[in-house]
């Protein structure tokens, strides 16, 4: 960490938080949002689109398993696996809802 002493520092924190930071700010609330998470999976064809991405997963898993080297097997299995509980956590499935 960088002692608050420091001249440097407080110069470029201060230019942070008085021009950089409420720039940044402004700019994120001026966007449209492009990506409506809540949207993917709602409508009709939500079971259909949660069982492909499921279907998907399992097979990028398989895929992992194939692999000969074995750094390379637990490396993508830890990324494919991650990404399904990734995806899991962000989008809970559809019939998770129902009994």
């Amino acid at each position: 960490a960088v002692p608050h002493e420091d001249v440097a520092f407080q110069e470029s924190l201060r230019e942070w938080e008085e021009a950089l930071l409420p720039e940044v700010r402004r700019l994120a609330s001026s966007c449209p949002k492009t990506f409506a998470e809540d949207d993917l999976f709602a409508g009709p064809g939500a079971d259909d689109a949660w069982a492909e991405i499921q279907r998907r997963s399992e097979h990028m898993a398989e895929i992992m398993r194939c692999v000969g080297c074995d750094r390379c097997k637990l490396w993508g299995t830890m990324q494919t696996q991650g990404l399904a509980v990734a995806l899991r956590v962000f989008f809970e499935s559809p019939r998770a809802d129902s009994p």
